[in-house]
């Protein structure tokens, strides 16, 4: 394992962010088949995966920061 936290940080970010979408994705895809008495804990975890890639984004966004500011240290 590198010992560079960038490069860390950079690891789990591609995990966390394909991960985040491939779940969303899939709820996405069964969420037509739901049962009306599902519907509410699929909405709540559609909520939740959501937040979750939101999450991710943010962690890019921030990482992809951290490594233009290093190219110009």
């Amino acid at each position: 394992m590198d010992s560079n936290p960038i490069a860390l940080i950079a690891e789990i970010d591609h995990e966390l962010r394909h991960r985040s979408q491939a779940a969303l994705q899939l709820l996405q895809a069964i969420t037509p088949h739901v049962e009306p008495a599902q519907q509410a804990y699929c909405d709540l975890l559609h909520h939740y995966l959501a937040q979750n890639v939101a999450l991710a984004e943010s962690i890019h966004a921030w990482l992809l920061a951290q490594m233009n500011n290093q190219s110009f240290d």
